[in-house]
């Protein structure tokens, strides 16, 4: 299964990182893919959506989370995350907090996180 898709919605091309129900193995290959993906785009000019809807893991995986975020950093100039729960918001506050990115907005659902994306 593919998990790192170049999408079009609406005009706005979208890097969509699909951590879903992944394994470790899945998971740690698409941190690895999406780096070399991202960093291989202008700086300033990407559009991410990443789903981590049922992704099991602990911290080693929430540290490679915050890893990826932060190297990422320079290249996003916006970002949508899917499936963010419960007591995983406030992993995800600290995330943000850790790696000084403002430019990330959480979404319940894939559709409306591309609606947004496409208008900014």
């Amino acid at each position: 299964m593919e998990r790192l898709h170049i999408i079009n919605h609406k005009g706005k091309t979208i890097i969509y990182l699909d951590f879903s129900k992944a394994t470790p193995i899945e998971f740690y290959k698409l941190i690895d893919e999406g780096k070399k993906v991202i960093s291989s785009l202008q700086p300033g000019t990407v559009y991410t959506l990443v789903n981590v809807t049922d992704l099991m893991g602990g911290k080693e995986q929430q540290l490679a989370l915050k890893d990826f975020a932060e190297h990422n950093k320079p290249y996003v100039k916006m970002g949508a995350v899917v499936g963010v729960t419960g007591w995983r918001k406030a992993v995800y506050s600290l995330i943000l907090k850790l790696t000084g990115r403002k430019n990330l907005k959480l979404f319940d659902d894939v559709e409306d996180a591309k609606d947004w994306l496409a208008t900014q």
